[in-house]
């Protein structure tokens, strides 16, 4: 299955795009993320490990190239800097929760 995702936030801290196929979710170059992560984020090793590579991550937050991730929760926290459900933070293009989506 593909999905064309977005999510953006109501503070205006993030607004990211993506591909989902077959679980595997690519958020795509040229989104903005959440460099400013509070203080009680404890991000996974691999969402640690992309924020901090800044050949992946510019210092204004813009990605510099596609990043792959093989959970929805995984790109949605690395998005938001901060611990998020990804079957809810990502939505289809026409505006639909992600889930919905995959309940088909």
């Amino acid at each position: 299955m593909r999905l064309e995702l977005q999510t953006v936030s109501r503070d205006n801290l993030f607004e990211a795009k993506a591909v989902y196929i077959d679980g595997v979710v690519t958020v795509k170059k040229g989104s903005r993320i959440n460099t400013h992560a509070g203080s009680g984020f404890k991000p996974s090793s691999v969402v640690r490990e992309k924020l901090n590579d800044p050949t992946i991550v510019g210092e204004d937050g813009i990605l510099t190239e596609d990043v792959t991730f093989s959970s929805l929760s995984t790109a949605a926290s690395f998005v938001a800097g901060r611990t998020s459900n990804g079957m809810i933070t990502w939505k289809t293009m026409d505006g639909k929760y992600v889930r919905e989506s995959l309940k088909n």
